[in-house]
Parts: C-alpha cells; structure tokens; sequence
C-alpha cells in the first residue's frame, strides 16, 4: 500500500509527534456552547470518530454543523 502523505514530524524526548495543521476553512470555525458539548462527547465516548475527524480536517466543521442544528432546535422550543 502507497501513502501520498507527506507528514512531517518534530522529535520531542524519545518520540515523534506529527506537526498537524489545521486546514484554513477549520481554523476559522467558531464553536459556541452546543459545539464544545459535542466535540467533549466524542472525545469521550467516540473517540474513534474524534479521531478520524480530527486527522480528516473536519472536526470543527462536523461541529459547527451540530450546533446550528441544537440552536435552531433550543430556539424553536424555547418560542
């Protein structure tokens, strides 16, 4: 199996550590109260799809997406 991924890593101690970068359309994401609900949800319970969105680039973006949901849900119950 090839890999195009061309990661780079820094060395700290006896490790490697990748040097992941967030993709410009995630690091400009703002998460409010419901997004940081969901993102600490699945970093403790899902912690498999925590991490695929995290290396994919699209936690914040899966976030943001849940929480527009849950505010026009809380709003639409709230009237």
């Amino acid at each position: 199996m090839k890999s195009n991924t061309n990661i780079q890593y820094r060395q700290v101690g006896d490790f490697n550590i990748p040097n992941f970068i967030l993709p410009p359309e995630e690091a400009s994401v703002r998460l409010g109260k419901w997004g940081m609900l969901h993102k600490d949800y699945l970093l403790k319970n899902k912690k498999v799809l925590f991490t695929t969105l995290l290396t994919q680039g699209k936690l914040y973006q899966h976030c943001a997406e849940v929480e527009t949901q849950a505010r026009d849900m809380f709003d639409t119950l709230v009237d």
